[in-house]
């Protein structure tokens, strides 16, 4: 089982990632500093780092996803709103230069913002007074409803989980993970939905690495609430890190305690309306189903960039094991999944 430590001042250490996972987050993110690609200039290797920051937010009634993702050769300003009752979906989604925004060092005081054509994502990291304020509007703009919102997350509960883990020849992942109180207001179409503590969760996710020419991953998260009160949530991915039963950052969210867990593997059964992911780890603590409710694929080939993804919305059953040997129950949480794949 993995050991949670405490963060060390930086992300990179004379030209070296620290490999770990940590209860806090880590003041200095300076990928840019690590001895990767050493022929290149150090302004040139962060074209080769791959940067987002991501916030969800789980309602009763809504799912949604906030995200500003830079690749380097290309970037995405995304957000995507599911409503369980209906079973739609609204989205903005849209490409940019890469140049369109800079993904900041640090989450203690910085601000992650893109805006244009009367669309606006902003993320304001204010981790040094335990809180990020999350804002987005795009009333109309290129979706089918208008879609903002303005809440706050307050990240003062110990459920940070933050790793960096290695790729390979010097490279690394970093993640921010944790799940928290929200409080502020969601705005879908004419639904003006008031976010509290007691119904809403939010889920931070903060990246950046220096992957291979090819990356790829599975991934699940979902949330929500117990019969008893208690806020849940839990992430679970099968990436490309060496030694995953040492790196990886699968853990479980209950109320303001965080659980970590082991290695899992992922398998894909049946098509369409029917499909369903498994999700399962070795030792028994982990036996989830992720039942699709809405598909989302994108594919790109443009010669040099080539992606398939998806990234399906959708219900869980199963359980996890939780702390002190606790059987969670997952059935009914929602939430969503991603099959990645990205060759640039």
């Amino acid at each position: 089982m993995r050991e949670l430590v405490s963060p060390p001042p930086e992300l990179v250490t004379e030209g070296r990632f620290n490999h770990g996972s940590f209860t806090g987050p880590i003041p200095t993110l300076n990928a840019r500093d690590a001895a990767v690609y050493p022929w290149l200039p150090k302004v040139f290797r962060g074209f080769r780092l791959k940067e987002w920051q991501a916030v969800q937010v789980g309602t009763e009634r809504y799912f949604a996803i906030v995200a500003l993702f830079n690749a380097k050769t290309l970037a995405v300003a995304q957000v995507k709103v599911f409503d369980k009752v209906e079973g739609t979906k609204v989205v903005y989604e849209k490409k940019l230069s890469p140049f369109a925004f800079r993904v900041p060092s640090t989450l203690m005081d910085s601000t992650l913002a893109y805006e244009g054509r009367g669309a606006k994502i902003c993320f304001e990291n204010r981790l040094k007074d335990q809180q990020v304020r999350v804002q987005f509007d795009f009333r109309g703009k290129g979706t089918s409803k208008g879609l903002s919102a303005d809440f706050v997350i307050d990240t003062s509960p110990p459920t940070h989980q933050v790793v960096c883990q290695p790729l390979g020849k010097g490279r690394a992942m970093y993640s921010h993970k944790g799940q928290f109180p929200v409080t502020g207001q969601l705005v879908v179409g004419g639904d003006e939905v008031e976010l509290e503590p007691k119904s809403a969760y939010a889920f931070l996710d903060d990246h950046k690495g220096f992957y291979p020419y090819v990356m790829e991953w599975d991934w699940v998260t979902g949330g929500g609430f117990l019969p008893d009160g208690r806020r849940v949530g839990f992430n679970f991915t099968r990436n490309q890190a060496l030694e995953p039963e040492r790196y990886n950052e699968n853990a479980l969210w209950l109320g303001d305690e965080l659980h970590v867990l082991g290695p899992v593997t992922f398998e894909r059964l049946g098509a369409g309306a029917g499909e369903h992911w498994i999700i399962r780890d070795q030792e028994g603590h982990v036996d989830l189903r992720f039942d699709v409710t809405l598909d989302a694929r994108v594919n790109v080939n443009l010669l040099v960039i080539r992606s398939r993804y998806r990234g399906p919305f959708g219900r869980f059953s199963g359980s996890i094991l939780g702390p002190r040997g606790e059987s969670i129950s997952c059935d009914g949480l929602f939430g969503m999944g991603e099959r990645f794949y990205l060759r640039t």
